[in-house]
């Protein structure tokens, strides 16, 4: 079998538009706590990674560090928050750290 991570929310809307920001704090407004929790991995990657991005480049960095730091962990089983292992949030939280310790580092002398 393949190991689906799907999250699901419900918001206050009869279809979803094209524009749709999950990043404004309004989306947030009216939904229930399990829409809220969904939406909260998603959100906070992108924040920061916003903090992160100083340019095109770096972003990119940061991505491929956090890509190869997720396949890694899944790979040896260490990759879930319900097993007391790090998810995602805590592995972007950590490469956003080295990649600011380590700002014009490429990704691999920052995997190192």
């Amino acid at each position: 079998g393949v190991n689906i991570d799907l999250l699901f929310a419900r918001l206050n809307s009869a279809s979803v538009p094209p524009t749709l920001d999950i990043d404004n704090d309004d989306i947030l407004s009216g939904v229930d706590s399990a829409t809220e929790k969904s939406l909260n991995g998603p959100r906070v990657t992108n924040l920061i990674a916003a903090l992160v991005s100083g340019t095109h480049e770096r972003y990119q960095t940061f991505l491929t560090v956090v890509r190869c730091v997720r396949k890694w962990a899944k790979a040896r089983g260490l990759y879930s928050n319900k097993m007391g292992y790090w998810g995602g949030v805590n592995i972007n939280i950590a490469v956003a750290l080295v990649l600011q310790l380590y700002p014009t580092a490429c990704p691999a002398s920052l995997l190192r």
